[in-house]
Order: structure tokens, then C-alpha cells, then sequence
């Protein structure tokens, strides 16, 4: 095996390994979140089809891109809500492809739709391989349609 061949492998193998534990976020215990990108239509959509306030009791949408003590705190904790979106279930934040998986296997039912998200990214291993092509398609369509990335610290005023 050549040298470019085993980076790569060795790249691959670290990022299957990647954001498997959700993360813990006592100030958020017991209150469940899902955090996105409101400006990305196809976040926005995804958002909509997966349908999880009929699991999660007193779930709350919020887009990462308006001020909300939520969005503070995972900036607190090092999470690029560029490169992930999140979900806070009972103050367990899963991140990225983890978040993917995790709301798969919540909302498995009801649309054909619901039922192909659930029956794809309920394998780990597949929410992990895909979420990278899923993220770059965001990436290209907030170009093309002239959006920038959300800001990683902003001075944050609350309601």
C-alpha cells in the first residue's frame, strides 16, 4: 500500500470513529432541541419531513443563524454548526452525522420519505459515510444562492 493510499485510510478510519458519543450539556438537561440552518432550504425542509415533535415532547426548532442561548452554548462547546446540524435530546447533543442517525430512529414512520431517511442513516456507519455528501450539497447550494457560512462567534442579544 502506497503512502496517499494508507492517509487515507487512516483519514477514513478516524472519521467512522467521529462524534459516535453524544455530547452532555447538564444547562440543557431535559429540554430537547434541534438546531440548523435556517437559511438552507433543503436544512429547512429536512427539518419539516422528519416530523419530530410528534416524538419529542417540547422539541424547539432553531435556526443557528439568530441569536438563541442554545446556539451559545454549543459554540461554548466547539461545535462548528457549519459542518453539523444538532439535536439536544434531554441535554444530549448529538452532532453532525450522529444527529442524522439519531433522528432516523426517532421518526421512522409515516411518509415514504420518513421511512427511506429512517431505513438509510439508521446504520451508523452509512450516517457517517453519507453525512459528508449531504454537507457539501448544502455548501454548494448556500454558494450558488449567495448565503454565507453562519458566523462562528457573534455578540448574541436575547428576547
Amino acid at each position: 500500500m502506497g503512502r496517499v493510499e494508507g492517509a487515507l485510510l487512516t483519514r477514513l478510519s478516524f472519521y467512522l470513529r467521529e462524534h459516535v458519543e453524544p455530547i452532555k450539556l447538564p444547562a440543557l438537561d431535559g429540554q430537547n432541541y434541534l438546531v440548523y440552518d435556517g437559511e438552507c432550504p433543503l436544512c429547512s425542509r429536512y427539518v419539516q419531513m422528519v416530523r419530530l415533535r410528534e416524538r419529542l415532547d417540547g422539541l424547539q426548532t432553531i435556526s443557528a443563524r439568530h441569536p438563541h442561548p442554545v446556539v451559545e452554548v454549543l459554540t461554548q462547546h466547539d461545535l462548528d454548526l457549519n459542518e453539523g446540524i444538532v439535536l439536544i435530546e434531554n441535554g444530549l447533543a448529538y452532532y453532525a452525522d450522529a444527529a442524522v442517525r439519531r433522528i432516523a430512529m426517532l421518526s421512522g414512520g409515516g411518509s415514504w420519505m420518513n421511512r427511506l431517511n429512517s431505513r438509510v442513516f439508521q446504520s451508523g456507519a452509512r450516517a457517517r459515510v453519507l453525512y459528508p455528501a449531504l454537507k457539501t450539497g448544502r455548501n454548494v447550494l448556500l454558494k450558488l444562492l449567495g448565503r454565507k457560512p453562519i458566523p462562528k462567534s457573534v455578540s448574541r442579544t436575547y428576547d
